[in-house]
């Protein structure tokens, strides 16, 4: 009875040390740099070119990674901006749009080719000027105390 006690208490204290180990990580991660840029650089409601450069300690471009953007809004409510950027010479790159003014935290995602993931967060200021087209609006106004519910509410 002693014997299985032993093996038992041995057997538990060899799961409790391997589940306390610390994680592997992939080297350098923490290593890689990751830097955006926009065109046009003055930042403004509508499209934008997105560049992505990832590098690694010595300043080498990382080129064979997979690049996620996402875009949010610091205010609740607002649908995130989510692009994925394609390779490019030393770079990625990706359409990203810019649906309202306001502050805009970026966080890019990097995949890297060990399967190691490095993320970053960008915050932006987004001019609310647009150029918009507005020779087809009728300028007709719209009375809203003539307008009805369409829902009810029993009490």
């Amino acid at each position: 009875m002693k014997k299985w006690l032993r093996y038992g208490a041995l057997l538990l204290l060899l799961i409790i040390v391997t589940g306390c180990r610390q994680q592997a990580s992939p080297a350098d991660v923490q290593n890689i740099d990751i830097a955006i840029s926009f065109v046009p650089a003055e930042l403004a409601v509508g499209e934008a070119e997105l560049t992505v450069t990832l590098t690694d300690s010595e300043g080498n471009f990382i080129t064979d990674a997979q690049v996620e953007v996402r875009g949010d809004m610091t205010h609740a409510g607002m649908v995130p901006v989510i692009v994925t950027a394609e390779s490019g010479d030393d770079s990625y790159h990706a359409a990203f749009e810019w649906t309202m003014g306001g502050d805009w935290i970026v966080t890019v995602t990097a995949t890297l080719p060990d399967g190691s993931v490095v993320e970053k967060t960008f915050n932006y200021s987004v001019s609310g000027d647009m150029n918009m087209d507005m020779s087809e609006d009728t300028g007709e106004s719209h009375n809203m105390s003539e307008m009805t519910p369409e829902a009810t509410v029993d009490n």
